[in-house]
């Protein structure tokens, strides 16, 4: 018998890991715990998103963001993966989080070089029981009604997924 092939939905309706927004200063550490760490010492509830994929929201916020949606106003970008802690460090290496610039992540040669106090990540897995040719096509295809939703909600795409040179002057905090 063949498998029913999974319908891409319309609307964002993933849940975030952990349910909630989860700073920079907490996922550093738990990413890349340093020589002789373990990430699940360091942070037993975060350390299994690490090497899952699907889609990420990145923010710019005093506190967590109010909603854990792409369309929620301090979103600054929506990006899709298959490993979180690898496109948080390629993100945190061109941002200038880590040192000086680096390759890694093209939008975060916008980010305003090594700002990270405000900064906030939420993390949906996107099925991992799908085939890998399709959770591929699922987080593309997830990534695309994020950035729908947002700019239906604000009228553009987030500051860091529009196609403009420079980096962003300021970001504004929520």
């Amino acid at each position: 018998m063949r498998e029913k092939i999974p319908q891409p939905p319309t609307e964002f309706a993933l849940t975030a890991f952990a349910n909630r927004w989860l700073h920079w200063e907490e996922i550093a550490p738990c990413f890349w715990p340093g020589p002789g760490g373990r990430s699940a010492n360091v942070n037993p509830t975060l350390c299994p998103v690490r090497f899952l994929g699907g889609v990420y929201l990145i923010s710019w916020s005093i506190k967590a963001p109010r909603e854990l949606h792409p369309s929620d106003a301090a979103v600054q970008y929506i990006g899709e993966t298959g490993e979180f802690r690898r496109r948080a460090g390629q993100f945190g290496t061109s941002a200038g989080l880590f040192g000086p610039r680096a390759k890694g992540h093209s939008a975060a040669w916008r980010w305003p070089l090594g700002k990270k106090e405000h900064l906030w990540m939420s993390f949906f897995e996107v099925d991992g029981a799908l085939r890998p040719h399709l959770a591929k096509g699922m987080r593309h295809w997830l990534e695309g009604v994020g950035l729908e939703e947002y700019r239906q909600v604000h009228g553009a795409l987030p500051p860091l997924n529009r196609v403009e040179d420079g980096e962003l002057r300021e970001l504004v905090l929520t």
